[in-house]
């Protein structure tokens, strides 16, 4: 299965709200290219609705490493602001 292939199967899964197999064909995506941002950014955001915030920050702060004036990663610093913010409320 090609790139684009598995990104709309993750992409389906999600919004099926399947969750952890989401979760692991976004994972699959990454192991082809693992600095793609928006696969950084799907997990992200996936790992943050499953409740695991480390891996969810560990994502976002990849996507500020690797493209650091992306809009990816634009998103990803409001992204970890809120997670901060929801901690703390």
């Amino acid at each position: 299965m090609e790139a684009a292939q598995k990104y709309a199967k993750a992409k389906k899964l999600h919004k099926e709200g399947r969750i952890s197999e989401a979760i692991s064909a976004f994972q699959d995506c990454l192991k082809r290219d693992h600095k793609n941002v928006i696969y950084l950014f799907e997990l992200g955001e996936l790992y943050a609705e499953a409740g695991e915030r480390d891996k969810a920050k560990k994502c976002f702060l990849e996507i500020e490493a690797v493209e650091p004036y992306s809009m990816y990663a634009k998103a990803a610093a409001e992204r970890l602001d809120k997670m901060d913010d929801d901690r703390t409320t």
